[in-house]
């Protein structure tokens, strides 16, 4: 079992969506393989968690206030593929997010493979 990793990226936009200016979008990521008691089948799961913050300039032209995401949960690689079943959020309420719940909890599944 190895240790995991902690990442953090800064992302910039000098003329962020719709004119609103600057944008900074700050992100800390962790993955942590678990411990072998968690291995099923020989299967070696990995906690995995991000949490970031977008801020822009001109909220009013963004037509979102600045906001934090995150999200935490389980990825297993197998034969070269990514599963992983995450919850995930953000701080917008279902008013700052155009009315709608697109910004809400969820919990999504999601398969990929790097090339």
């Amino acid at each position: 079992m190895g240790f995991g990793s902690v990442t953090g990226s800064v992302n910039y936009s000098p003329n962020f969506y719709a004119d609103s200016g600057d944008a900074y979008y700050y992100l800390l990521a962790t993955s942590i393989p678990l411990p072998e008691s968690f291995q099923v089948y020989g299967l070696k799961p990995i906690f995995i968690g991000e949490i970031g913050r977008q801020y822009v300039k001109d909220n009013t032209a963004f037509t979102t206030p600045d906001y934090t995401q995150w999200n935490a949960g389980i990825a297993v690689p197998v034969f070269g593929f990514d599963f992983k079943l995450q919850y995930q959020d953000t701080s917008l309420s279902d008013r700052e997010c155009s009315n709608s719940n697109n910004c809400g909890a969820r919990v999504l599944f999601s398969i990929s493979k790097t090339f």
